[in-house]
């Protein structure tokens, strides 16, 4: 976001940051809706409940704002080919690691996979919409 915002993209800056709040905020109502307890024998202190991962979620969102930035600045086919397919390993390691460190169950993280691949879809389906909401004056 500070990035964006630095390069006076502001309304990207806001939009992404809005897609990872509320996002987040999605993510943590299922938590507490599911309340599925985290598997035994974590290699790592975590608390709160397991579905779906968080960390795969805002990953997955992170990397996917990164890649709608930078993929369409790429000059060559190699480099986008090469930018998405660090996204995928990037995406693939976090969750992987969740589920080697016995924080998350397989289908946690691939519920998160799916939540936030959904999610982008649905919200960037709307941003059009949404900005040209924004800048309609206030009647009264």
């Amino acid at each position: 976001m500070l990035l964006l915002w630095r390069h006076r993209r502001i309304a990207d800056s806001v939009w992404y940051g809005m897609l990872q709040f509320i996002g987040y905020c999605l993510v943590i109502l299922i938590k507490y809706s599911v309340i599925r307890p985290r598997p035994t024998g974590r290699l790592v202190a975590v608390g709160g409940y397991s579905f779906p991962s968080g960390h795969t979620f805002s990953t997955i969102i992170l990397t996917f704002t990164l890649l709608a930035t930078l993929v369409p600045k790429c000059k060559k086919k190699s480099q986008k080919i090469l930018v998405i397919l660090c996204g995928i390993l990037w995406i693939t390691i976090i969750m992987y690691s969740r589920v080697y460190l016995h924080a998350h169950y397989l289908t946690d993280v691939i519920g998160a996979f799916l939540l936030a691949c959904g999610w982008w879809l649905l919200a960037n389906s709307q941003r059009k919409t949404f900005f040209n909401w924004l800048q309609k004056p206030i009647k009264i």
